[in-house]
């Protein structure tokens, strides 16, 4: 998994993530999330993939196709079209 030396526990994208989340109203600001890197098996997806669920509730579920450390709040903003 990719890291970033500055923030080698992913603190400070995982809070902007959820700030930028309650910016696009994705989900409201007393919302937890789970964010966690996945390694793809498939051949035709991309390496690490970030999966953001929503207070633990598999129902809200979102998939960027990108490492945590890549995420900017453009790739948030595209999840509003993933609903």
């Amino acid at each position: 998994m990719y890291v970033n030396p500055n923030d080698p526990e992913h603190t400070l994208i995982k809070s902007k993530i959820k700030e930028w989340m309650i910016k696009v109203k994705l989900i409201n600001s007393d919302a937890d999330l789970d964010v966690t890197e996945l390694k793809c098996a498939d051949v035709h997806c991309p390496c690490i993939t970030t999966l953001v669920t929503i207070n633990g509730d598999e129902r809200f579920k979102f998939q960027i196709a990108k490492p945590l450390v890549f995420i900017r709040e453009w790739d948030i903003k595209g999840l509003l079209i993933q609903q």
